[in-house]
């Protein structure tokens, strides 16, 4: 019996990292903007070029009949004009696309936390008031309004910062030999586990016809000057810090109780373990 299909649609490190996760259950379509990048099939997946700010493109798709479309996008540039095109554009079509097919399966949206507009200190959940300030966290929020109206099952998953192999920003801080720090409440989330997340929501059937949210992060809160200078510790103890008042992007402390409480076990619970592992490689 052939597995069902599921279309990933911006398929870039997040997919790549996914595949071992679904390929057990699923067949898996690989949608790219770029063509130089088509002929890159790893892993199995079947990866075509498309542009998912186009209608004609998402009609095409749909047609293939996927049991499960992952939509995680990538803006060209952080500008409000970026994000609109590279996000809110892409979704509206999507919808456009799903009334007119009457597409029967279900849409997994990768958002992000920035949707919180909290910044000082405040516990968050789903339920929280999402009022960004930021052009970018507004975007994403828009996004989201538009699949909450759409005739099909949702569910969105709020990414804290994501790190990981490739993902090594606050390292390279460090190694650079100056760093800053601030009291600020920081969350995030090993890339493995957004993975990890990704397959566990869409195998335990989780999104809704008005959407389910998950806050996918650590279950480790924890202040910005904590993490800096426990890496410092361990990579270049004689790196400078310069105090800050505090990040651009708020002050939170983002809870992921609901996702855990369907069954989710992450494999990096804190900020320790995950940055641990990527030191030693």
């Amino acid at each position: 019996m052939p597995k069902p299909l599921l279309l990933w649609v911006g398929f870039g490190d997040l997919g790549h990292r996914s595949v071992a996760f679904l390929q057990p259950k699923f067949e898996v379509i690989g949608v790219r903007r770029s063509a130089s990048k088509t002929d890159d099939n790893s892993a199995g997946v079947r990866v075509i070029q498309g542009d998912a700010r186009k209608l004609q493109d998402w009609l095409s798709w749909l047609a293939l009949k996927p049991h499960t479309v992952v939509i995680s996008l990538t803006p060209g540039a952080f500008s409000a004009e970026a994000y609109e095109q590279g996000y809110l554009k892409p979704i509206q079509e999507s919808c456009k696309a799903i009334t007119q097919t009457q597409f029967a399966g279900q849409v997994v949206f990768i958002s992000s936390t920035s949707v919180y507009g909290q910044t000082h200190g405040e516990f968050v959940g789903e339920d929280s008031p999402t009022e960004p300030d930021g052009f970018s966290g507004q975007a994403i929020r828009a996004c989201e309004r538009v699949l909450e109206a759409a005739p099909v099952k949702v569910a969105v998953l709020r990414c804290s910062g994501i790190y990981g192999p490739g993902r090594t920003r606050l390292i390279e801080h460090i190694k650079s030999g100056q760093y800053s720090v601030s009291d600020s409440w920081t969350n995030r989330i090993h890339a493995t586990d957004v993975a990890r997340a990704i397959a566990h929501v869409i195998e335990r059937d989780l999104a809704l016809p008005t959407a389910a949210y998950f806050n996918v992060t650590d279950d480790m809160p924890v202040q910005q000057a904590k993490v800096m200078h426990w890496l410092a510790e361990r990579l270049n103890p004689e790196a400078k810090a310069r105090v800050t008042e505090g990040s651009t992007r708020g002050s939170k402390r983002i809870s992921n109780r609901k996702l855990t409480q369907t069954g989710f076990k992450l494999y990096y619970p804190n900020y320790q373990k995950g940055y641990s592992e990527l030191i030693e490689h």
